[in-house]
């Protein structure tokens, strides 16, 4: 889709590469807790392709193909928080903090801070369990 204004052609959107659409994709998968089937729901690639055509090339097939995508980046940012840890500037602490979704489930989350090589504090995810049952100081321990 173009625009011509003046003589002189705009472009609407830009060239989606596939890394990006992908990083992108997942990112509003995991921000708006979409479960895989409401990714690929054809209404959604629709919106999509029509905001930019360069998406339709880009767009997962099944259900399959998140799920694929999703243990690839998981094992992309598990081995770059590996390498944080090996690498900080400061002891590791380690924090358990537990939480409840919208929907009544339980979780238990572990994280460890630590100073990175820039000297940034650094908030990195280490497990995410879900529990059953009250929360009591025990079940976290």
């Amino acid at each position: 889709m173009a625009l011509k204004l003046d003589g002189v052609q705009y472009s609407l959107y830009k060239p989606v590469g596939p890394q990006a659409f992908q990083r992108r994709l997942l990112q509003y998968k995991v921000e708006a807790q979409l479960n895989h089937s409401q990714l690929t729901h054809p209404r959604l690639r629709d919106l999509l392709v029509e905001l930019n055509p360069a998406a339709a090339e880009h767009f997962p097939g099944s259900r399959a193909t998140v799920r694929a995508w999703m243990r690839e980046a998981y094992q992309k940012q598990k081995a770059i928080v590996i390498e944080m840890l090996r690498t900080a500037l400061s002891e590791i602490t380690i924090i358990f903090d537990t939480s409840t979704s919208r929907n009544d489930l339980q979780f238990l989350a572990i994280t460890a801070l630590v100073v990175d090589q820039s000297g940034q504090l650094q908030h990195l995810p280490l497990a995410l369990r879900h529990t059953k049952g009250q929360k009591t100081a025990m079940k976290q321990a």
